[in-house]
Parts: structure tokens; C-alpha cells; sequence
């Protein structure tokens, strides 16, 4: 005939006094070891995941500080190039605007210079653009 203990483990009659109650309580004390070392590993990984998640926040947000400081340096750079260019474009209108002047008064000056050669040019390019415009129209 079998006994059943607490446990809910039975135990056949023949094995009493047979060490049966030492074993059975062995094992009642390795269910609780392995139960203790379930709980210590699980709290292990639960600190280990909290620690990893607040690394990776802060490297996360180290790396958005970095990015935003290099868009911010990359926009100022941007900026003085703009400022530049157009400096550099002002200063080639004005140089441009200098050097037509220049030519202006030289070709007036020539004109007043010699008359008759500017009158002859004039008359010159005058039948020349006639021509080119009415085209040939002669057979």
C-alpha cells in the first residue's frame, strides 16, 4: 500500500524507513535552491535589461546632441559661404559696372577723337545689318 505526502508525491510502503523521507526531503530543499536561482537570474536580467536600456537612451541622446551640433556648425558654414558669395558677386557687378564705364568714355572719347571714322563705321554696320535683315533678294 502507498502513502501520499504533502508534496503530492506517493511513496510505496516498501521504501519506508529506507531513506526515502531524507531524499524526499533533499529534493524539496533543490526545488527551493532552483526556485531561489530562478528569481536571482531573472532579477539579474531584468537589471541588466534596465541598464542596457538607459545605456543606449543616453548614447542616443549624446548622438542627437552631436548630430544637432554639426547641423548647427554646417549651417553657419553654410551661412558665411552665402555671405561670401554674395560679396563676391557684388564685387564683380561693380567691377563690371566700372569696366563698361571705362569703355563707354573711351569710345566716346575715340568718337570725338575722329569724327568721320565713327560716322563711317556707323554707316558701315548700319548697311551691314540692312543687308543681313532684308536678305537676298536679287536673282
Amino acid at each position: 500500500m502507498a502513502t501520499t505526502r504533502s508534496n503530492g508525491i506517493s511513496k510505496p510502503d516498501a521504501l519506508k524507513g529506507q531513506g526515502f523521507d531524507d531524499l524526499a526531503a533533499q529534493m524539496d530543499i533543490i526545488r527551493k535552491d532552483i526556485a531561489d536561482l530562478t528569481a536571482i537570474v531573472g532579477n539579474t536580467v531584468a537589471d541588466k535589461t534596465t541598464s542596457a536600456k538607459t545605456s543606449v537612451k543616453s548614447e542616443a541622446a549624446a548622438t542627437k546632441a552631436e548630430l544637432e551640433a554639426r547641423i548647427a556648425d554646417a549651417r553657419a558654414q553654410l551661412s558665411a559661404m552665402a555671405k561670401d558669395a554674395r560679396a563676391s558677386a557684388a564685387e564683380t557687378a561693380e567691377k563690371i559696372q566700372m569696366d563698361a564705364a571705362e569703355a563707354y568714355i573711351r569710345g566716346e572719347d575715340a568718337i570725338k577723337e575722329r569724327p568721320a571714322l565713327a560716322m563711317g563705321l556707323a554707316a558701315g554696320l548700319g548697311f551691314i545689318a540692312g543687308y543681313m535683315a532684308t536678305g537676298k533678294r536679287r536673282a
